[in-house]
């Protein structure tokens, strides 16, 4: 546990540089807390894949050079004793929140380890090895965000690492809470009450528990998915002022890291905060710099692997990274325009089309997949009443909830997402199967928080968080949210 510990320590101090660089999207002090870890981690799996990338191996002193970097610009941004021992408290109360709740994580979890367990500790090793060559098809196989702390295992002292990367999706999964849930003052006994019953069901769900117990991806995808979420749909800014998309950008990267089907989800995600809020022509461009350019070069190597993965070819590599670069082309070329919002919503009806359609094709298999994917959920897959909970909650929030909140870009997204994994189901050499350990029933891991996190904004989302003040505030003055700067509420 101390191992851990340390690395823990070290990602949240480099992850809290980050939040504190980019205070405007992390408005409060615990968001920004909250935030250290999985912004850390983020910042170390990009760095190192781009190292891989480059053929220079795992080099963890990029890490290190950037976090220098940030601490020196940061110094001189805050010149002032005030403005330093702020940023010191800011710091440690990041160190305080990341050791808490990976210390938590290690004395209650129980560690599961599998023969795919296994192959990430082995494969994650070489990748500090003399066995490391991106040209063969373990690396096709396997996401690179767990492997990359599997290397990181040795130089710590630990055996293996599970603890820090279940802290950081937990904590990314509070982080997206605390960003878009901001309950009224007479709110707060209810939120109370409901995150009580909410996190006595989850703890009682074994598929949960499992997930954090595993060696695998699914919760700290799960983490980035709302961070990345809560960032897009808060990214309007006041009066048009720079709306800071560096992070929203840099957790991109670090979500197509976290999955091997991680450029099919940077589209859905882009597409989502697109719909939510149009890019202008310098977010796209600063997306497709950072969340397309900082991961390009570990997968573009894949591509000339002399191994084909599995389930990453090099056909399937190229088609992904040309279909999001062509997405954020379109939406340049589409920026200030009347047609701004048509790219991201044609990607959110395209994908469930695209899905349903290799359905026809290979009736059979989906047919298959799609009950199974079914019967995990809501009878056989271990979730208890998450689901039966869930969807009929979204259902009601959807009917009932707030209008101001950007609810058909939510539900879209969502559908869209069920629609991807269906889409997995139906192209796989083989269909999805009833049982716990099924890969779709373990990516409704992904989802779950998702569906919590909309259900909870619905719910208590009062006009307080970034650009909601300003739309607020503007139709209650009579003037039209459409007149206000050049975004508006769907």
């Amino acid at each position: 546990m101390i191992a851990e510990l340390i690395l823990s320590s070290a990602l949240a101090f480099v992850g809290s540089l980050v939040v504190n660089f980019n205070r405007k999207i992390f408005p409060r002090s615990l968001s920004r807390a909250l935030a250290a870890l999985p912004t850390g981690l983020a910042l170390s799996v990009s760095s190192i894949g781009i190292c891989l990338g480059l053929g220079m191996g795992f080099q963890p002193f990029g890490t290190v050079g950037l976090a220098a970097f940030l601490l020196v610009v940061i110094s001189v941004r805050n010149k002032d004793s005030e403005s330093r021992k702020h940023l010191l408290k800011e710091v440690v109360f990041g160190q305080i929140v990341t050791a808490t709740v990976v210390a938590v994580m290690a004395s209650t979890i129980q560690p599961i380890l599998t023969n795919d367990s296994y192959l990430l500790i082995e494969y994650g090793r070489w990748l500090d090895g003399e066995y490391f060559s991106l040209g063969t098809r373990f690396y096709s196989d396997w996401p690179l965000t767990v492997m990359h702390l599997q290397a990181w295992a040795p130089r710590v002292g630990a055996e293996f690492i599970v603890s820090t990367v279940s802290g950081a999706g937990l904590l990314g999964v509070l982080t997206g809470f605390s960003l878009l849930v901001n309950p009224r003052r007479e709110q707060w006994g209810v939120v109370v009450l409901v995150g009580s019953v909410v996190g006595i069901v989850c703890s009682a769900t074994f598929m949960l528990r499992s997930q954090i117990g595993l060696l695998n991806s699914h919760l700290i995808c799960a983490g980035y998915l709302c961070m990345l979420l809560s960032l897009g749909d808060r990214r309007g800014a006041k009066n048009g002022e720079d709306r800071q998309v560096g992070v929203f950008s840099l957790l991109l990267a670090a979500l197509v890291f976290t999955r091997m089907e991680g450029f099919l989800l940077l589209l859905l995600v882009l597409a989502f905060a697109g719909a939510r809020w149009p890019y202008n022509r310098k977010e796209a461009l600063q997306v497709t710099i950072v969340g397309i350019g900082i991961p390009a070069p570990y997968f573009i190597h894949l591509v000339f692997a002399e191994e084909p993965g599995s389930i990453l070819s090099p056909s399937k590599i190229l088609v992904l990274v040309g279909v999001n670069l062509l997405f954020l082309i379109t939406a340049f070329g589409f920026a200030s325009s009347r047609f701004e919002k048509v790219p991201p919503w044609f990607v959110l009806f395209a994908l469930p089309c695209v899905a349903y359609g290799v359905y026809l094709f290979r009736s059979s298999q989906a047919k298959e997949s799609a009950s199974a994917l079914l019967e995990n959920a809501l009878l056989t897959g271990n979730w208890g009443i998450i689901w039966w909970g869930l969807i009929p909650l979204a259902v009601v929030a959807t009917v009932y909830g707030s209008k101001q909140v950007g609810k058909s870009a939510w539900v879209s997204f969502i559908f869209a997402f069920v629609s991807t994994i269906c889409l997995m189901g139906a192209v796989r050499q083989f269909p999805f199967r009833s049982g716990w350990g099924d890969s779709a029933n373990r990516m409704l891991v992904h989802l779950a928080p998702v569906v919590g996190l909309y259900i909870a904004k619905v719910c208590f989302w009062n006009g307080s968080n970034g650009k909601n003040d300003f739309v607020e505030l503007a139709s209650d003055s009579g003037v039209s949210p459409v007149k206000v700067g050049r975004y508006e509420e769907d």
